[in-house]
């Protein structure tokens, strides 16, 4: 399925009619293409989801709830095929003072109050299923009811392919917007900051002088 169209090819230049006019050439672009487009398709999809995920999530619903729901818009959209396309692995709430992996097992009855802040990390995956960890390693960390999720869906950890993974901050108490704008400003600064040959140490460094240039925000150790 193709959801993103070519840019037009400029054959004005020796370099380009020789790339547009030589199979193998033209070969390897199609291949390069396909690996841009299951990408694009994918973060457009984990795009949506987030945008949609923002409009009913609220206090007092269900860890385990959220992430199903999440989950199930995303096998929707991304047209979920066994290991071709699907999420990439079990969705991530984790709250406060947790910084990241946790993700509720069945029977968890966890809920999302005001005056949390809960990190939601996913992944959306289009023939991206390289390598899967052992099911009963997975059963023991996520319960069997996301196992069979997962094996169903194309879902697991994958080592190679095409995987988009995002996190994002939710919370509904006025008190954190200062502390959610100085991580976004430190994200984009990375952003900014990251490029071909760039090291990431200078990444890091410019990312936490962002971040202790707040008197109230300081960076996890």
């Amino acid at each position: 399925m193709l959801l993103f169209t070519s840019s037009p090819c400029n054959a004005s230049s020796f370099s380009n009619r020789t790339r547009i006019t030589n199979e193998e050439k033209r070969a390897a672009d199609r291949m390069i293409f396909d690996k841009l487009n299951d990408l694009r398709r994918a973060a457009e999809v984990h795009r949506q989801v987030r945008r949609d995920v923002l409009k009913w999530i609220k206090p007092g619903m269900l860890m385990i709830d959220i992430c199903e729901r999440l989950e199930a818009t995303v096998r929707t959209l991304v047209e979920a095929e066994g290991f071709k396309s699907g999420h990439a692995f079990p969705t991530g709430c984790s709250l406060n003072h947790v910084a990241a992996h946790y993700t509720p097992n069945p029977g968890d009855r966890t809920a999302l109050q005001y005056g949390d802040v809960c990190k939601i990390d996913f992944g959306v995956h289009v023939n991206g299923a390289g390598a899967v960890r052992p099911m009963h390693t997975e059963k023991r960390k996520w319960g069997v009811n996301r196992v069979q999720g997962m094996r169903h869906t194309g879902c697991g950890w994958a080592s190679a392919g095409h995987i988009i993974d995002s996190a994002f901050t939710v919370s509904f108490d006025p008190q954190f917007d200062s502390l959610k704008e100085a991580v976004r400003e430190a994200t984009n600064t990375g952003v900014r900051e990251a490029g071909i040959d760039a090291r990431l140490c200078d990444i890091g460094a410019a990312i936490q002088e962002v971040q202790q240039g707040r008197p109230s925000v300081q960076p996890a150790r």
